[in-house]
């Protein structure tokens, strides 16, 4: 578990959204429920993206779906089986395949071995604009979501027929597309998505769906909510609408670097840049502390400069909790507590650094203690 949320954190950290957050800690806690938390002084519209952030991890850890190589190839024989099933061999021997680039590209690689396309039928879809339509061509691409990126290739295929393939697209994406584009002769997937849109939004998502479709207008063909998934060489882009601006922004990307090509190469771009002033060190997984004095289970805590933000997690992600602010003696009084687990091993190295009567720090100490019990922020056992 500690290795799990340790990527997690470095993933959220070496996502360009969080280097425009510098006054942010973020922390998270494994024992004894995992917890991840953002702690800072936050405008509506970075409050927005964080909560962006939150209903990503929260879907991503029930819905998570990579997909590796070998998966991908798995994915890419199926696709095969399905053009096959749908076209003839000498409908298929006459087609050009043409791709989406870049995952496109990875996916037709394997698409032309598992189909045995001929060389001459890899063409490159502006060349074939130019050209007088004798075939239909075969656009590839590792998924579609929206469908924005295909829409913007259609534009490319002059007044070719086209099928479009891809290893994922959601529900409603074929009947969507066809139902716009009367060139596509067919949308075919290796395997369908499920739209988690319900889900997340319940009885509100007839009217969400309509939210959407107004800003966006004739971009894309699909609005819905796709279950979170990744590919071995790159995690698809995500965005969110900014209300205050009133236009979408990039969302986060939650894929570790080590297990994504394109997400690798980011990383390494962003450790090379000048450093933004108070993002090193705002990154820490909390110490598991077995008391018998202990963090309440759901509390985590952050160091802000010289004192202690401390909050008790709600159950329910929309609900909101108190954030305590210890400072001074209430802040070292903290983090000697949890330190020592005990009141006497406490009061005993506060007593080493402190000048101060022993009866006197040992009463603070104790009240100290059971106010925070009080409010759910300790547990003495």
């Amino acid at each position: 578990m500690e290795t799990a949320l340790s990527s997690l954190l470095a993933t959220i950290s070496s996502n360009p959204l969080w280097r425009k957050l510098p006054n942010v800690r973020q922390v998270a806690r494994c024992h004894p429920v995992p917890l991840i938390a953002a702690f800072g002084n936050f405008s509506a519209f970075e409050h927005e993206r964080l909560q962006n952030l939150a209903t990503l991890l929260d879907e991503a850890t029930e819905h998570y779906r990579y997909i590796d190589y070998q998966d991908a190839e798995q994915l890419t024989e199926r696709l095969a089986l399905r053009l096959r099933q749908r076209f003839s061999r000498e409908e298929l021997s006459s087609f050009h395949f043409a791709t989406i680039p870049r995952g496109g590209h990875i996916v037709l690689g394997m698409l032309a071995y598992a189909l045995d396309l001929r060389p001459d039928q890899l063409r490159d879809i502006g060349t074939l604009r130019s050209e007088r339509p004798s075939a239909p061509i075969v656009i590839v691409d590792d998924c579609a979501i929206s469908g924005l990126r295909l829409q913007q290739y259609l534009k490319h295929a002059g007044k070719h027929q086209v099928v479009f393939a891809s290893l994922l697209a959601p529900e409603g994406f074929r009947e969507a597309l066809m139902s716009r584009e009367a060139r596509v002769i067919d949308c075919l997937s290796a395997e369908v998505l499920r739209d988690l849109g319900p889900r997340r939004y319940g009885e509100g998502y007839a009217e969400w769906c309509s939210q959407q479709q107004s800003r966006t207008g004739e971009q894309g063909y699909w609005i819905g909510v796709v279950a979170y998934f990744a590919f071995a060489w790159s995690e698809p882009d995500s965005k969110f609408w900014n209300a205050d601006a009133r236009r979408f922004e990039a969302g986060w990307h939650l894929m570790p670097s080590h297990l994504c090509l394109k997400r690798r190469i980011a990383a390494e771009t962003l450790r090379c840049e000048p450093a933004v002033a108070g993002i090193e060190g705002n990154v820490m997984l909390l110490p598991n502390c077995p008391g018998p004095i202990r963090p309440a289970d759901r509390v985590l805590w952050a160091e802000i400069d010289s004192a202690v933000a401390v909050a008790r997690m709600p159950e329910d992600s929309g609900h909101t909790a108190p954030c305590f602010r210890l400072e001074g003696s209430a802040a070292e009084m903290w983090r000697y507590v949890l330190e020592h687990g005990t009141l006497e091993a406490a009061e005993a190295a506060l007593l080493e650094r402190y000048d101060i009567a022993p009866s006197t720090l040992g009463h603070d100490l104790a009240v100290f203690v059971a106010e925070l019990e009080k409010n759910g922020l300790l547990i003495y056992r």
